[in-house]
């Protein structure tokens, strides 16, 4: 009896190769983009920590002072990108409400800050709010990414007695920050940290 022995295969064939590729490939795009999404909110993180911290500096001013300081406008403005832009660049006029209220950021920063105050005269309420570019998509129909802090003045009833502002980047609104419990996200929470829209607290990242 001849005995038929089969040949074993050796190595791999160009096809299981170029698949092989294609797979690596795709899971290094997916492992990027989510790189670059935790980035960009660790980023972020930046603008909910320095409004924290405007929201104590004018609640300081205030109990000292029967009022609330505005920063008159954006500082800086234009909004920066994604590079980090210097305090200490900034001139000193442009930055003399933050100045009066005692802020100062501990370095280099991603985004351009505002307060803007409510109606009443002295200013008894006011909203923080700030935009970044972190991603440097908005001069090409990217969003820009917009927290705040809306602080209306509430009476003991829980009554809303001076509205808070529109914040000063036009986004953040008097409404108070977006409440992303809810099934569609809306502007709901006052004297909160938060994303001023959901796409400043979702999807741009």
């Amino acid at each position: 009896m001849t005995s038929h022995h089969k040949k074993a295969r050796n190595g791999f064939t160009l096809i299981e190769i170029m698949v092989t590729i294609a797979i690596v490939g795709i899971m290094a795009a997916i492992a990027m983009a989510s790189y670059q999404r935790y980035v960009l909110r660790s980023k972020s993180a930046e603008a909910k920590l320095s409004i924290k911290a405007i929201f104590l500096a004018e609640e300081s001013y205030y109990a000292e002072f029967g009022s609330y300081i505005s920063s008159g406008a954006a500082v800086p403005n234009p909004t920066p990108g994604t590079r980090k832009y210097s305090w200490a660049s900034v001139p000193l006029a442009n930055k003399a409400g933050f100045d009066k209220i005692g802020w100062e950021p501990s370095g280099d920063l991603f985004f351009s800050y505002a307060v803007s105050l409510g109606p009443n005269i002295p200013a008894i309420s006011y909203t923080v709010d700030a935009r970044g570019d972190l991603d440097g998509d908005e001069p090409n129909g990217g969003a820009f990414s917009n927290f705040g802090f809306v602080a209306p003045k509430i009476d003991g009833a829980g009554v809303v007695t001076s509205p808070a502002p529109m914040g000063a980047h036009g986004v953040c609104s008097p409404l108070g920050v977006v409440d992303f419990s809810l099934p569609v996200p809306a502007p709901t929470l006052l004297k909160t940290v938060g994303a001023c829209d959901a796409v400043s607290g979702n999807s741009v990242f």
